[in-house]
């Protein structure tokens, strides 16, 4: 990634930031880190961190442990590298050279133990300057800065969309009667990972039959059978980007009701691609799709949102739902994935991704295993 790209993003972060009156900004979740530093590190477990980015008008500080010293030093572009034994030593080493009058930090990752570590540090007795910094949470400000997308960003995602609906293709033609949901989703990765992929977004969803009828249902040892949707929810992530899209396959004809069900859930996508817009508020967006299935008599069975950012991370700004506050800009690149699910019988859900303009909804997924029955 290049410097000059850094430099820019963090000097937009720290303006938005001293607006509020903010000294030091606390970043600590991967795709933040990333796309303020250029570390492509991943977290380990649970309250596990591979590295602290700090930033100020006066410093610009990483720190890491020793695991990722050379990562560090080849990837950061424009920023200090700081690496001891584990985190709260590296702390030490830096926590003077910041202003911690106001420090914003990101409320949706950062741990207990995080903050115990960190307040641990600046409050330390031996510290010369002991300080007890006002805390502030920033998630907005950072899930505002990487919602519109930039150029380069937006080369990639479509370079990511373009193979998943490859992938997609290829699925189509993975899939036999009495496989296994697990079987499957195991082959997807296989495949994926073949393709060029760097890894899956997220784990892949495959639901058949009354399995579909759950929006996040997890590939068990149900047998995939003739006539029965087959829900393949998939995503790869693709220099360092993630990519999300969603068919309903079937195996031979389709049941009559699920064949109605897909034609109306193809309707209300192609609906609300037609609708969606920069200066739209989302919720209206989402009333696009829900609204049709209202008429229909079946909006109690879409049970999730319309769709959703997607960019570093597979679920960011903007959220497209009926309790939205967020406004469709240009260049935000969402999720448009309407779906019906009726309990214990079965469930259909189209989902694809598009670039936002003026003018409208670009697809950036392609047309890849859609029917016309």
């Amino acid at each position: 990634m290049q410097e000059q790209v850094i430099k820019k993003r963090q000097e937009i972060l720290i303006n938005k930031a001293q607006a509020q009156g903010i000294t030091t900004l606390w970043i600590s979740s991967p795709p933040n880190r990333f796309y303020l530093s250029g570390f492509t590190a991943q977290d380990g477990g649970y309250g596990e961190s591979s590295g602290w980015l700090f930033l100020s008008k006066e410093a610009s500080i990483l720190i890491t442990d020793h695991r990722y010293t050379l990562q560090a030093r080849m990837e950061v572009k424009g920023v200090e590298v700081v690496a001891e034994a584990n985190l709260k030593e590296a702390l030490k080493k830096v926590i003077n050279s910041l202003d911690l009058t106001k420090v914003g930090y990101e409320e949706e990752y950062i741990t207990m133990g995080h903050m115990r570590r960190f307040l641990e540090v600046s409050n330390a007795e031996d510290n010369p300057t002991p300080r007890k910094p006002e805390l502030t949470p920033i998630d907005p400000i950072l899930s505002s800065l990487r919602e519109i997308k930039e150029e380069g960003e937006i080369k990639i995602l479509k370079q990511g969309a373009k193979l998943l609906s490859q992938l997609i293709e290829k699925i189509q033609d993975t899939i036999v009667e009495g496989m296994t949901e697990k079987e499957l989703s195991n082959k997807i990765t296989m495949l994926a990972l073949e393709m060029g992929a760097e890894d899956l977004a997220f784990p892949t969803i495959v639901a058949s039959g009354k399995n579909s009828a759950l929006p996040h249902a997890v590939p068990g040892s149900r047998r995939l059978r003739k006539g029965e949707p087959i829900i393949v929810d998939v995503g790869i992530r693709y220099k360092g980007y993630m990519t999300d899209m969603t068919r309903t396959f079937f195996l031979g004809t389709p049941k009559k009701e699920f064949a109605h069900l897909y034609k109306l859930v193809f309707e209300a996508q192609s609906k609300a691609m037609c609708g969606l817009k920069a200066g739209l508020n989302a919720k209206d967006g989402d009333e696009i799709a829900r609204g049709f299935f209202r008429e229909k008599g079946l909006a109690q069975y879409f049970s999730h949102g319309l769709g959703h950012g997607v960019g570093l991370a597979v679920h960011e700004a903007p959220r497209i739902g009926p309790l939205s506050k967020d406004v469709l800009r240009s260049y935000h690149i969402v999720t448009v994935e309407p779906g019906l699910y009726l309990p214990e019988k079965g469930g259909v859900r189209i989902e694809d991704m598009v670039l936002l303009g003026e003018d409208g909804a670009v697809r950036l997924t392609t047309g890849a295993g859609i029917y016309e029955f």
